[in-house]
């Protein structure tokens, strides 16, 4: 069987797992934190607060 871009179904692969529970979940754990990440840089940038050697000048 192939999907829809030519390349075998995993469960036509000898020998291939089709998934790993675990690897699965690193993979869910990194779309989370890349969607958190990409929100943030949609944000405008914050300006600090004047800190102490800032107010010496």
């Amino acid at each position: 069987m192939t999907t829809g871009n030519s390349v075998s179904a995993a469960s036509d692969r000898h020998g291939a797992r089709v998934h790993d529970d675990s690897q699965l979940r690193d993979i869910e754990e990194l779309v989370a934190k890349l969607k958190l990440v990409t929100k943030q840089l949609q944000l405008p940038p914050r300006t600090a607060p004047a800190g102490p050697a800032d107010e010496e000048s």
